[in-house]
C-alpha cells in the first residue's frame, strides 16, 4: 500500500496592506485563486474549494517514483508554490536527505496545475504562496517483500 498525505498548512495573517511585489498567504486576500471548478472566490467556501481542487489535483496526479520504492526512500516534502499575478505557478520543493527523486516528482505534480484565474486584494491581482508537506511514506510489507525476493 502506497501512501500520501496532503495537509493544507495554516499560516498567521500578517499585514495586508497592498505593497507592490509582495507576496501574499491565501488568507491575507479578498479573493483566492480560482481552479475552474470553484465559483465563490471570497471566504472560507472559497479556500475550502481551493485546498479541495488541490488535494484532487495532487491525489490525481500523485505517482510513487520506483526508483524511490526500490530504495526504500521515504520522508516528508515541503512544497511552496506561488501562484502569480498572471495565474501560472513557480513551484520549490524540499525533501529528506536523499530524497531529491521525491522533490522532483512533486515539482512535476505541481508544474501540472492549470492556470489559475489570479488572487485578489483590493480588486488588484496579487501573487500568493500556498506551503505544505506531502508524506512519501511506503507500506512495510510492500518494502519487506521487495527485499526478501
Amino acid at each position: 500500500m502506497l501512501c500520501v498525505n496532503i495537509i493544507a498548512a495554516q499560516e498567521t495573517k500578517e499585514d495586508t496592506t497592498y505593497t507592490e511585489n509582495k507576496i501574499y498567504l491565501l488568507e491575507q486576500v479578498d479573493e483566492v485563486p480560482l481552479f475552474d471548478n470553484c465559483t465563490i472566490s471570497k471566504g472560507k467556501q472559497a479556500l475550502d474549494c481551493f485546498n479541495k481542487e488541490m488535494n484532487n489535483h495532487v491525489r490525481k496526479h500523485f505517482n510513487y517514483p520506483e526508483r524511490a520504492r526500490e530504495d526504500d526512500i521515504q520522508g516528508k516534502v515541503i512544497v511552496k508554490i506561488i501562484i502569480n499575478t498572471d495565474g501560472s505557478v513557480t513551484v520549490t520543493a524540499v525533501g529528506p536527505d536523499f530524497g531529491s527523486i521525491l522533490e522532483e516528482e512533486t515539482i512535476k505534480i505541481f508544474k501540472l496545475l492549470p492556470p489559475f484565474k489570479p488572487a485578489k486584494l483590493n480588486d488588484k491581482p496579487v501573487p500568493v504562496s500556498y506551503t505544505f508537506p506531502i508524506m512519501f511514506k511506503l507500506d512495510n510489507t510492500s518494502t519487506k517483500k521487495k527485499k526478501n525476493k
